[in-house]
């Protein structure tokens, strides 16, 4: 009998933790502070639900997303660093009085510091606010480490306040995972499979979309990869290259069919269906080794999209790609 399989992988040391929407909803806070902020510059009020699209990347990205759509453009820019002060002055006012805590954090970080595993708090929210906070909700004694946005020269999604939180705390960063800073959306997709799914990962800033193992496009499919700024997209196999294989005509049909894979230039019509305004980096993937070339997949990708051959990134079977950044 054979001995049974082990999967092993690197303990996580380090959990690097979101404050805003992970933690503690502070919703409300934003929402006050800006108000704070509106009255005195004679504008229209904000509400919580306008402001859930805009937290997450700092007070200077929440204040001119709240200014934008308020003041032409040029009187906007020459707000800002008026609003930014005055933004500061309410929210120190009222930092902690409209939130509150989420279900089962205060557990939840115990359960993790009893299994010995390092915090840090990395937030894009000011220093002394994220400490204030923490404090309030007597979370503070979890976190060895707290990064706030205005702590370094560059705040989240720039990997910095991650790297350096991972040094402070003497851990490796492929030891390290981040919670609540990455959302991930899943959809639904042709495939001979129970419940197909693909999906869509967000920092808030980038967007990466990847779609393998499907047979066909959806107007649901081009609606949610539309916008990307990287996406993986499968190019399985060339027809012509199939239809001459070895596979038996009954496996040619489930590839090639509908539920099946996309063939290079199915995958290309797929592409030519995206707004494509941000895409940056696009990887052909999910190539068989008996049915396609990466040059045959670069082709069809390129033509499409009107570039070189070479800027269109493989996946190999072997090695998969290198990192690329957005």
């Amino acid at each position: 009998m054979n001995a049974p399989i082990k999967f092993t992988a690197p303990r996580i040391e380090a959990a690097l933790i979101d404050l805003d929407g992970t933690m503690v909803d502070t919703a409300d806070d934003f929402a006050a502070g800006l108000n704070g902020m509106l009255a005195q510059l004679d504008a229209e009020e904000t509400t919580r639900e306008e402001v859930m699209g805009y937290v997450g990347k700092g007070s200077e990205h929440l204040i001119k997303s709240v200014l934008a759509p308020r003041f032409p453009e040029d009187d906007a820019q020459a707000r800002f660093d008026e609003a930014l002060a005055l933004y500061q002055d309410e929210y120190a006012k009222i930092n902690g009085r409209h939130t509150h805590l989420y279900p089962d954090v205060e557990a939840g970080l115990a359960a993790l510091r009893d299994q010995g595993i390092k915090l840090a708090c990395v937030t894009n929210k000011p220093h002394r606010f994220a400490v204030e906070l923490l404090q309030q909700y007597g979370l503070a004694q979890y976190f060895s480490v707290v990064i706030g946005g205005d702590s370094l020269e560059k705040k989240k999604p720039d990997p910095l306040p991650m790297l350096t939180a991972c040094e402070a705390l003497g851990v490796p960063p492929g030891e390290a995972v981040a919670i609540g800073d990455l959302s991930v959306l899943p959809y639904t997709v042709p495939h001979d499979a129970r419940e197909p799914l693909q999906y869509v990962f967000s920092d808030g800033a980038s967007r990466l979309g990847v779609l393998t193992d499907v047979g066909t496009s959806t107007p649901h499919i081009a609606e949610v990869l539309s916008g990307c700024d990287a996406l993986v997209l499968e190019c399985n196999h060339d027809v012509q290259m199939l239809a001459a294989s070895r596979y038996p005509p009954s496996l040619k049909a489930r590839i090639g069919g509908n539920h099946g894979h996309l063939n290079n230039d199915a995958a290309a019509e797929i592409l030519a269906s995206l707004d494509r305004s941000k895409l940056r980096h696009l990887v052909a993937a999910h190539l068989s080794q008996q049915n396609n070339l990466p040059e045959l997949a670069q082709a069809a990708m390129a033509a499409e999209l009107g570039a070189a051959a070479t800027e269109v990134v493989v996946a190999t079977q072997s090695e998969g790609f290198d990192w690329l950044g957005l």
